[in-house]
């Protein structure tokens, strides 16, 4: 960090001012003025207090919701049995977690899963979605930029190669205007079973048929929402 001389500030310190600008910049707040700083403070207080009670009352209507039970797929282990890597202690507890979240809890999943990179997040990701798709739902990964999208579902597809029945589906910018629409009408008519894509997957015109998970990827962490 760059220290400016207290005895030169006159000279370095000056109001930068775009090319041919004219309107003086309107001035944000004054040392010497606290009214601005307080009236800031209680607004934030307020906005912070107002999100408290939203998600008190979001959570509280989840809690109240009874949800269908997920019936233990006999072929679970088959489809285990295709992950390369011996799991870690970490993941085999993660494994039976989300499998009792989706199996025996009445109340909707609400689930992190915190992990580094390489720590096999997605294998436990890729299990819920197996259950829950294996079970007539459809499942959702959203992933932070279309290039973690894309990596995703070629895991995805290939991980689910062996189910021909189990359609995956990517819905990206690259594509185009009537892929698009082919698309939306297929997540639709629930004619995918699993959908892969950006925050644009959340978006009023993409209406699911029958949406059982969300898998939500942002950087070491996967949030699982049931």
């Amino acid at each position: 960090m760059a220290k400016l001389p207290l005895k030169q500030a006159s000279r370095l310190l000056y109001r930068y001012n775009l090319p041919n600008e004219t309107k003086r910049p309107r001035t944000l707040s004054r040392l010497s003025d606290t009214s601005v700083w307080e009236r800031r403070k209680t607004k934030g207080k307020v906005a912070i207090q107002k999100m408290d009670v939203d998600l008190m009352e979001l959570y509280l209507h989840r809690l109240r919701q009874k949800r269908y039970l997920n019936p233990k797929n006999p072929i679970m282990a088959d489809f285990a049995a295709q992950f390369p890597y011996k799991a870690t202690p970490d993941q085999k507890q993660a494994f039976l977690d989300v499998e009792k979240d989706l199996t025996e809890r009445e109340t909707p999943m609400d689930r992190l899963i915190c992990g580094d990179v390489g720590f096999g997040k997605t294998e436990v990701a890729l299990r819920a979605i197996f259950c829950v798709v294996s079970a007539g739902k459809q499942a959702m990964v959203l992933a932070p930029t279309i290039v973690l999208a894309k990596q995703h579902y070629d895991v995805i597809s290939e991980q689910f190669s062996l189910y021909p029945q189990i359609k995956v589906g990517l819905l990206s910018r690259f594509q185009t205007k009537a892929e698009k629409e082919e698309y939306l009408e297929m997540i639709k008519n629930g004619h995918l079973n699993i959908i892969v894509g950006t925050h644009s997957l959340l978006r009023s015109r993409v209406v699911y048929s029958n949406l059982g998970l969300l898998v939500v990827d942002e950087e070491h962490a996967l949030f699982y929402i049931h």
